[in-house]
């Protein structure tokens, strides 16, 4: 770098804001997240309990929603985490993973959720392996879990 010029800033990947309920209607889902998010219900009232029940999360890039996650507590130190992405995340996916890491170990830690288990159908093989990049242990097979009675697979992360 030349005497005088200033430093070339990258702006962040992703802007993270609380999530408000209205942002599960806004998201344009992946096809894979799709499936189930069209299946649940009216998103903003799904929206709203979800975010009564937990800590939650909202990704911007670009001024539009890219993904929104959060955990809903079942009970203390026992969390079930929900995710809905849009294909914004395929744009910056290490940005992305190591930002929903960060998310996911610090609230666990602050909000002291000695576990934290999420689901994935059984047929969405990179939500599958992304589980598992997460710290997520696979522990078995829900027959007839999802909305339209697909089978997922239960994962689960410990303190």
């Amino acid at each position: 770098m030349s005497a005088g010029a200033s430093p070339t800033i990258s702006p962040p990947a992703f802007e993270v804001a609380p999530f408000h309920p209205w942002h599960l209607a806004h998201i344009e889902p992946r096809d894979s997240d799709g499936i189930d998010l069209a299946r649940i219900g009216d998103p903003v009232e799904r929206g709203a309990a979800y975010a009564a029940a937990g800590p939650a999360f909202t990704g911007m890039r670009d001024g539009r929603i890219a993904f929104c996650f959060g955990a809903v507590e079942l009970w203390p130190g026992v969390g079930e985490a929900w995710s809905v992405t849009s294909p914004l995340i395929e744009t910056m996916p290490v940005a992305f993973h190591r930002l929903v890491l960060r998310t996911i170990e610090s609230q666990q830690r602050l909000h002291r959720c000695h576990r934290l288990q999420a689901s994935v159908r059984q047929d969405h093989r990179i939500g599958i392996r992304w589980l598992h990049r997460l710290g997520f242990i696979y522990e078995g097979r829900m027959a007839s879990y999802g909305p339209d009675g697909s089978a997922h697979l239960r994962f689960a992360r410990f303190l």
